[in-house]
C-alpha cells in the first residue's frame, strides 16, 4: 500500500478535487487552481514506477515526452515548437538527516493552439518514494509566455514537493533495508502505517495486490 500526504494549498494555488484512474496503475490527480483566475491550472499526477535505472528514467520521460508530442500533433506548430528536456534541481525533506535534500526534475515547455488561442504549456516530471510526479500546467499565452509558465510551475513544485509525504508498505522490491533511506524509497516496513494528516492536508491511499 501506499499513502500520499499533500497539501491543499500551495501558494495561492488550491487543490480544486481528486480524480482517480481505472486502473490502479494510472495513480491518481490533482487540480490545483489560483482563487478567481480560470485561465489556467495545475495538474499534479502520481503513479507508482518502482525502482528505476538511468535507463528506464530516461526512457520513462521519453514516453511522456512522445505522448505530449501525439496528443497535440494537430495543435502543436511543429515537432521543433517544443523546448529540449532541461534538468533541475528541486529541495526536498531529507528520508534521514544524512540523507540528499534535493532531488532531480526534469522540464520542458511548448506552445499549441485551441479553438483559435495560443496556449503555452509546461511538464515537469520527476521520482520520488517509487512514484513519478508529473505536473502539467496550460495557460493562454495572453496571460503567460512559456517562460513565465514554466518559471510558475517550477516555483509550484519547489514549494509542493517538500511537503508531500509518501509511504510505502509491504516488501518494497528487492532493495536491501540497509539501501533504502539512501535511495529514498519511502519504505515503511511489511504493514501499512497511519500517517499524520495534519490541517490543511489530505491523504490519497492506493492499495496493491500482493505479488504472486
Amino acid at each position: 500500500a501506499t499513502s500520499v500526504v499533500y497539501p491543499l494549498q500551495v501558494g495561492q494555488w488550491k487543490a480544486l478535487g481528486e480524480r482517480r484512474y481505472d486502473d490502479v496503475a494510472g495513480g491518481a490527480s490533482v487540480r490545483f487552481q489560483q482563487a478567481g483566475n480560470e485561465d489556467g491550472w495545475i495538474d499534479v499526477y502520481f503513479y507508482p514506477v518502482g525502482v528505476l535505472d538511468q535507463e528506464q528514467r530516461a526512457g520513462l520521460l521519453e514516453g511522456e515526452r512522445k505522448g505530449l508530442l501525439e496528443a497535440r500533433s494537430a495543435a502543436v506548430a511543429g515537432r521543433d515548437d517544443m523546448s529540449r528536456v532541461q534538468t533541475v534541481t528541486l529541495k526536498v525533506t531529507p528520508a534521514q538527516p544524512d540523507a540528499a535534500n534535493s532531488i532531480e526534475a526534469n522540464v520542458l515547455d511548448f506552445g499549441f493552439v485551441r479553438d483559435g488561442k495560443e496556449y503555452s504549456s509546461v511538464m515537469l516530471l520527476t521520482i520520488d518514494r517509487l512514484y513519478a510526479i508529473k505536473l502539467r500546467y496550460s495557460v493562454p499565452t495572453a496571460t503567460a509566455n512559456r517562460n513565465a509558465a514554466r518559471g510558475e510551475v517550477e516555483t509550484f513544485a519547489a514549494a509542493l514537493l517538500p511537503q508531500l509525504d509518501i509511504s510505502n508498505s509491504g516488501g518494497c522490491g528487492s532493495v536491501p533495508v540497509t539501501a533504502r533511506d539512501r535511495l529514498r524509497l519511502g519504505c515503511t516496513g511489511t504493514d501499512p502505517v497511519l500517517p499524520v494528516v495534519g490541517e490543511g492536508q489530505r491523504e490519497m491511499r492506493f492499495e496493491y495486490a500482493p505479488p504472486r
